[in-house]
């Protein structure tokens, strides 16, 4: 019933990053008719930290505060 429950947890959260990606996609084509690959990039990033950080065994808020600290200092 634990894997259950984490499988489902990790469904819902993948496919939640997967909707907002999609949204985003849709809104800046819905107003600049011009597709912006730049989404796809950010979900490469982030599915890379979280992969790598998982397969060295960190905690996943610390891969989280991780991913969001290399986002920041990648967007500056």
């Amino acid at each position: 019933m634990d894997l259950f429950l984490q499988l489902l947890a990790n469904g819902l959260v993948t496919g939640t990053f997967y909707a907002l990606s999609a949204l985003g996609l849709t809104l800046v084509f819905g107003l600049m008719r011009v597709v912006n690959f730049a989404h796809g990039e950010l979900m490469w990033w982030v599915d890379s930290w979280m992969g790598l950080t998982d397969l060295v065994g960190f905690n996943f808020f610390l891969t989280l505060a991780i991913v969001i600290f290399s986002l920041a200092v990648g967007a500056t």
